[in-house]
């Protein structure tokens, strides 16, 4: 499971959804590759449900990162949730971690 707040300043390049999974996927892989304990060497993102988490933690989920996902992030700019298939993230969402999470790195203003 990833948290990612998105989050950036100045004029932004190659803002479609290739370079968009092209980068994430490589910042992923990259830190899996620091993870002494990961079983993965690399993430496939058909093995995972992607979730927009507005400032009242309301959650939209995508079952694909596709266009239309890409564009709902690019209008919202939320913060990002990346998890399993199974995952139930209604109830993390009370999880101490999530709040943790939520409140120190959520991008909200």
């Amino acid at each position: 499971m990833a948290y990612i707040p998105i989050n950036f300043t100045g004029p932004f390049e190659n803002n479609n959804l290739t370079a968009f999974k092209k980068l994430l996927q490589e910042e992923i892989n990259f830190s899996l590759q620091d993870l002494k304990n990961s079983k993965n060497e690399s993430v496939n993102f058909d093995d995972y449900t992607f979730y927009l988490v507005d400032n009242d933690k309301n959650t939209v989920e995508f079952s694909v990162m596709d266009e239309i996902f890409f564009d709902a992030l690019m209008a919202s700019l939320r913060n990002l949730v990346i998890a399993g298939k199974n995952f139930d993230l209604e109830s993390f969402k009370q999880h101490p971690l999530f709040l943790e999470w939520f409140d120190k790195y959520s991008n909200k203003t």
